[in-house]
């Protein structure tokens, strides 16, 4: 845990210095299996690139339906790890947590296509936890299903993206993330909040996510 501290500690500062800078420094993806890990990750020289020449107005889309509020949109982007260091590719899968009254739905799939959907309600909440590394918070809003495990990470304070993870009686099975930035590759209403009467506060199950 030390030793993931000070890794994550360093990308923390690097990241702060290269943003001070008169023009962005550029530096490779960092990606790990851990949300704490994830918030090193930098985006790719690629991916910077476009942000100089394109909008910002690409906006995921939403897999929340009229009459329902959208809190959070996310794309969903799959972790490589591999000798040579950690990289991501998008999927066309989307994460939506929309709310209708007291309910919030989980949504995951293809636009129109989903191929997750649980609700939660004051009978039947999902189960939410603050953890902090650092100046890093981290909110978790997780559920099961069956024996399955989900849980969505938002990054708060000097962290940024949203994580998904998933267990099951085995350990972790996967473990995707949004990418960095927010407006494209995720976003998260400042307007609105999950409605508590759905939300139980709980301590996750799962170490890692502790």
């Amino acid at each position: 845990m030390r030793h993931l501290l000070s890794v994550f500690l360093f990308g923390c500062f690097s990241l702060l210095a290269a943003c001070s800078q008169d023009k962005p420094k550029l530096v490779e993806p960092h990606v790990a299996v851990h949300a704490q890990d994830k918030q090193t990750a930098a985006i790719s020289t690629q991916e910077a690139a476009k942000k100089v020449t394109e909008p910002q107005s690409r906006l995921p889309p939403s897999h929340c339906k009229s009459p329902e509020v959208a809190y959070l949109n996310s794309r969903v982007k799959k972790i490589h790890r591999s000798e040579k260091g950690v990289t991501t590719t998008p999927t066309q899968n989307i994460l939506s947590l929309c709310i209708d009254g007291d309910k919030i739905i989980y949504r995951f799939g293809k636009i129109n296509t989903v191929d997750i959907e649980k609700t939660a309600t004051p009978e039947a909440p999902f189960y939410q936890h603050f953890a902090r590394l650092g100046r890093i918070g981290m909110q978790r809003t997780f559920f099961n299903n069956g024996s399955y495990y989900y849980y969505v990470t938002e990054s708060l304070g000097m962290g940024s993206g949203i994580s998904i993870d998933v267990f099951d009686s085995s350990g972790q099975i996967a473990d995707p993330f949004s990418g960095l930035d927010p407006e494209v590759d995720f976003w998260v209403s400042t307007d609105v909040q999950l409605p508590t009467a759905s939300l139980l506060e709980k301590m996750p199950p799962h170490k890692d996510m502790q």
